[in-house]
């Protein structure tokens, strides 16, 4: 048995926390043991005069609720014609059925399935295969054993789990009321409106998870609500323009992409790829020898107006152009968080901030449906049943950390963490005097410089009142956002430190601003003007930055004794690395095309490397305290092809090799690493210790050698992507847990130390612990002291006065990697002849990411020993 299994869930003797009665969103299922299921694989083919398509691969995210929709229509309607026994069906390739029964192929009339499906359809043959599966036809899904391992190198066996998933959303699926939008996730047909060109719908994320407790081996059913944004299905794109008041650059940035189908003709769907140049009533839109109107009012009946744009659809080999009122997007379209602007953000803050006993009264209504009444009999007829007042759970209590200024002020927070009220007082912990050369540069257009010259003074007080020696700017500067790049010119040859630059907070100017201080080196800071008021929390705000990236620090946690052998502040011989992946949205089906054409397609499914999914690159965010001040966590980002979920183990290994050379420059004496992983799940941590862990390992021994190299390594995976949520019960009310909580025991893996911890408080709605996961411990840190540690650790943020969700070194990576992607928007928009366009070269499209990453990266660089995205 593993040091990991012996010390999980153990309660330490000495653990003086007080324990609370709470609630979670985590349910306890019992199976009939010896219950076996019968395994499918199912393949549903649309049979069409001149071509075949495949509904089961539902690779075109616009068409995937359609064909799933379609699949599920198959599936049940064979059912009903005896041909299929009780079954659990995924909607896609995977079919369990309750007994034995021969595999057939069989020809659908569409005529005879639901109208959505016959529509789509179009009254061809959808043909449907089903075969025992190859590799387990028939399996025990009650032998959990072999859900949980003793290694975690080992790969635990998801196929109980996977059948339980898809069974326990039967039920929903079959009420009609429901669809399944990605694997776990069902979101019911109700649309509600949202802002223009987007619609919310509420639905029920849920999983499960096979735990040990008491002896016991068990699976347990977790679910959470969800509300989300999906593209408006309800109206036509006509009436939608008008939302957008016409505006046609926003309406085609936003609809680009999104499969649309034609009211005016059953089955025919198309990609938007954008508006016409002119309204339809222009000749340049004339469909043959007919104007556009006359074609669709001789050929449809429908009328057109000829003064609107229309929708030119991504066929490929032909110029088709549909009128607005007849396309209407697909429903069931997610939003991709790159096109969810300010106003929807804030409605879906709003709609997901609500009162933790709302939350936790939808999810156990859920539940209900799933396990009382007829749903409990479907369960039932399988062998499975669910325990709707299985969710009892117990909360450890331990107080928030506190916080130390200069002069060894010792702040106590509020108990939801907070010390704002103190922040704006107090004196940095260690000020940073390195500036002495900056500027202050405004947009001209949209900055009024009178406001300015009466902001400036203001904030020189506060800086030096916490004890930041900022001198005045050397010169006030007002430009237009295109001599950004000239200024930053001028200030690397005149070896200006700081840029502080001022406007009106434009994502464009952001990300050139960003991407031209990773070029020239110098250090920036963005005000926008609605900033500029003289608050004094906002003020201190901006001078705790400043002094965060100068290699200031503006405030310590103070370390418990239980943890004097992780206090950074005196023990300088513990580096801890923290690192995050940020993916690219996926690429669109145009830039497939165009990469179609073209030699060694990066998007085939043969590619050696393994598939493209963007043109844009994966960014890895990393970082570390391996300056000679341990306190002080420096970092960097790199760029890696779209082509995994993981991080390229070479890369990562020269990233930790980068990092480790700082330290030990430092002259800091490294025994033990510490590293944090954020953005995985419990799926690639097998890949994480056995390539990600080793890569950094090999990292630290490429400069650490000889009894240099002998340091043991912990690694800790904490992820807020998951579906649990804990509640605290007062006096018999759901109320949420408090930054301090932590639960570790009834709920959590029994193969490694795994655990959930409150660490913040949050401004609107229901908090989500984070989930911890121990997958080395190689240290032996014990369970109530990674705890303590990882509370300790999130109170590091340096500029947000309260503890963070997570702790800093992950934090840090993750603001790290999104550095690197918003510099990659910029630099992808730069034209072709620009200075640092031209040190990067391009192959088919494809940016040379080594070549990126040496152009913009602070590896090479003091500024990557300190905390520049702060």
């Amino acid at each position: 048995m593993s040091l990991n299994k012996k010390m999980a869930g153990v309660k330490l003797s000495g653990d003086s926390r007080k324990t609370v009665p709470g609630k979670s969103t985590i349910f306890e299922m019992t199976v009939e043991p010896g219950r076996k299921v019968y395994r499918f694989d199912v393949e549903i083919t649309l049979i069409k005069p001149k071509t075949e398509k495949v509904l089961t691969k539902q690779v075109d995210p616009g068409l995937r609720i359609l064909q799933r929709t379609a699949c599920v229509d198959c599936i049940e309607h064979l059912h009903r014609q005896n041909k299929i026994p009780k079954y659990a069906y995924d909607g896609k390739r995977t079919l369990f059925t309750l007994s034995d029964m021969k595999q057939f192929t069989i020809d659908i009339d569409s005529k005879q399935l639901p109208a959505g499906t016959k529509d789509y359809a179009r009254g061809n043959v959808l043909r449907v295969d089903v075969t025992s599966n190859a590799k387990v036809p028939v399996f025990d899904f009650t032998n959990l054993e072999t859900a949980l391992v003793d290694n975690i190198r080992e790969q635990a066996d998801h196929s109980p789990r996977q059948f339980l998933e898809i069974l326990t959303s039967q039920y929903l699926v079959n009420t009609g009321d429901y669809q399944i939008i990605a694997s776990g996730t069902l979101f019911n047909k109700q649309c509600l409106p949202m802002v223009p060109g987007m619609e919310i719908r509420v639905g029920l994320s849920k999983g499960i998870r096979v735990s040990e407790y008491n002896g016991k081996i068990r699976p347990l059913l977790v679910a959470d609500m969800r509300r989300t944004a999906f593209y408006t299905s309800t109206k036509p794109l006509s009436v939608i323009f008008q939302e957008f008041g016409q505006v046609r650059v926003a309406f085609e940035r936003h609809f680009r992409g999104v499969r649309c189908y034609g009211t005016h003709r059953k089955g025919f769907t198309f990609a938007v790829r954008g508006l016409t140049k002119d309204p339809v009533g222009h000749p340049s839109c004339n469909a043959a020898d007919k104007t556009l109107a006359k074609y669709y009012k001789d050929t449809y009946n429908v009328v057109i107006d000829t003064r609107l744009p229309g929708v030119v659809a991504d066929i490929p080999g032909k110029t088709c152009i549909i009128p607005l009122e007849v396309a209407k997007p697909l429903e069931g379209q997610l939003v991709p968080a790159e096109k969810i602007n300010e106003q929807a953000v804030r409605k879906l803050v709003m709609e997901n901030s609500i009162q933790p006993q709302d939350r936790y009264n939808f999810v156990t209504r859920k539940i209900g449906e799933i396990c009382d009444g007829k749903g409990a009999q479907f369960l039932k007829e399988f062998g499975v049943t669910v325990s709707a007042n299985s969710n009892d759970v117990a909360i450890l209590q331990s107080k928030v950390c506190d916080v130390e200024a200069a002069g060894k002020k010792i702040i106590r927070p509020m108990p939801n963490g907070a010390f704002m009220k103190e922040a704006v007082d107090m004196r940095f912990f260690n000020p940073a005097n390195l500036l002495k050369k900056w500027w202050v540069v405004v947009d001209q257009r949209t900055v009024d410089q009178r406001q300015v010259q009466q902001y400036i003074p203001k904030l020189l007080g506060y800086a030096n009142k916490a004890g930041l020696a900022l001198p005045p700017p050397l010169q006030t500067l007002a430009i237009n956002l295109d001599d950004l790049q000239r200024v930053f010119q001028k200030a690397r040859d005149d070896k200006i430190q700081y840029i502080f630059y001022i406007d009106d907070g434009r994502a464009r100017s952001h990300h050139a601003l960003k991407l031209f201080e990773a070029y020239y080196k110098v250090l920036t800071q963005q005000v926008i003007t609605k900033n500029l008021a003289d608050k004094p929390q906002t003020l201190k705000n901006v001078v705790m930055k400043i002094n965060a990236k100068a290699f200031g620090i503006n405030y310590m946690p103070v370390f418990p004794k239980s943890l004097e052998e992780f206090d950074i502040r005196n023990k300088n011989d513990l580096l801890i690395i923290g690192y995050d992946v940020a993916h690219p949205p996926p690429a669109q089906p145009a830039d497939k095309r165009k990469m179609q054409d073209k030699e060694g397609d990066p998007f085939a499914a043969n590619e050696a490397r393994g598939r493209l999914r963007s043109l844009q690159p994966s960014v890895v965010g990393i970082c570390a305290n391996m300056s000679k001040n341990p306190m002080i966590f420096g970092g960097d980002f790199f760029y890696q092809e779209s082509r995994r979920e993981n991080v390229e183990p070479e890369k990562l290994r020269k990233a930790v090799k980068q990092l480790c050379e700082r330290a030990k420059a430092a002259g800091r004496p490294i025994k033990r690493v510490l590293v944090i992983r954020d953005g995985i799940s419990e799926g690639q941590f097998q890949y994480a210790v056995s390539q990600e862990l080793p890569a950094i390992k090999s990292g630290f021994k490429d400069v650490f050698v000889g009894p240099e190299a002998s340091a043991k390594f912990s690694f800790v995976v904490a992820t807020k992507q998951h579906n649990k949520r804990f509640y605290e019960v007062v006096a018999g009310k759901i109320e949420n847990t408090r930054p301090g909580d932590v639960v570790d025991r009834k709920v959590t893996r029994s193969d490694i130390t795994e655990f959930y911890l409150q660490s913040h408080n949050p401004l609107k709605g229901v908090p989500k612990m984070t989930q911890y996961s121990e997958i080395a411990n190689e240290l032996n840190i014990e369970p109530e002291k990674l705890q303590a540690l990882m509370q300790v650790l999130s109170t590091m943020h340096q500029v947000c006065a309260c503890p963070t969700s997570l702790p800093l070194p992950v934090y840090m990576a993750d603001e790290l990697a999104k550095r690197g992607s918003d510099i990659f928007k910029a630099f992808i928009n730069l034209p072709p002849n620009n200075e640092v366009r031209k040190n990067v070269r391009s192959n088919n499209g494809l940016e040379d990411f080594n070549e990126l990453t040496d152009v913009v990266s602070y590896s090479k660089h003091p500024l990557g020993g300190t905390r520049f995205n702060a």
